[in-house]
């Protein structure tokens, strides 16, 4: 049975106030300790179980690599086996890129009417007309479509730059990315500078 406010009274008389103060200073004390010791015993038999971190891991994750689950790559989705024509191409002075083996699979000639719409870092290009703020006319000629100034300002595009052109047969659209963005996602973001490589500051006096 535990104590109480009461166990602190003295010759019977109800308890003061510095003793019902020391009664409560007292189980909170027992509290805290008890529940480090749970902490404790929960923190050894984590680290019995849990299985070991690759040390090549450990610089990319810092000091506190030990308490981190490696996480598993999960690796492409599997295919569809779908018919895709796609390729790298290079935006000319006049802004055009070249689409040739795309529109062909898409059944496309010169006087078809496109529109481009800009979607979160990508253009998808489709038959029809500009309906929307984010849409605009495609130009398509001589296997070529020319890109607007806010086609290109979506991908952030300047001339000479590559841009990456894929469509699935029967897809009825095509997409372009910027072929910087798609690379990057491909090999992941370039390492830091190093201290190294910067330059030495001039010491004061």
């Amino acid at each position: 049975m535990e104590d109480s406010p009461a166990d602190a009274s003295v010759d019977g008389a109800a308890p003061d106030g510095p003793a019902i103060a020391r009664w409560l200073a007292d189980r909170t004390r027992l509290s805290m300790t008890h529940g480090l010791q749970i902490a404790r015993r929960t923190a050894a038999l984590v680290a019995g179980v849990r299985p070991a971190l690759p040390a090549s891991m450990s610089p990319l994750l810092g000091p506190a690599a030990d308490n981190v689950f490696p996480l598993p790559n999960p690796g492409p989705p599997p295919r569809d086996g779908a018919t895709r024509v796609g390729g790298f191409a290079t935006m000319d002075a006049q802004h055009r890129v070249s689409i040739a083996k795309a529109a062909t699979a898409l059944g496309w000639v010169e006087a078809t009417a496109l529109v481009v719409t800009c979607e979160l870092g990508r253009l998808t290009v489709a038959q029809g007309l500009p309906q929307r703020r984010r849409e605009s006319v495609a130009k398509y000629r001589g296997g070529r479509l020319t890109l607007s100034r806010a086609a290109r300002g979506c991908l952030s595009l300047i001339s000479g730059d590559q841009v990456v052109v894929g469509t699935a047969a029967g897809g009825g659209a095509m997409v372009l990315m910027a072929g910087a963005d798609v690379l990057q996602m491909l090999t992941g973001p370039a390492p830091a500078a190093t201290s190294a490589g910067l330059p030495a500051l001039a010491s004061a006096g």
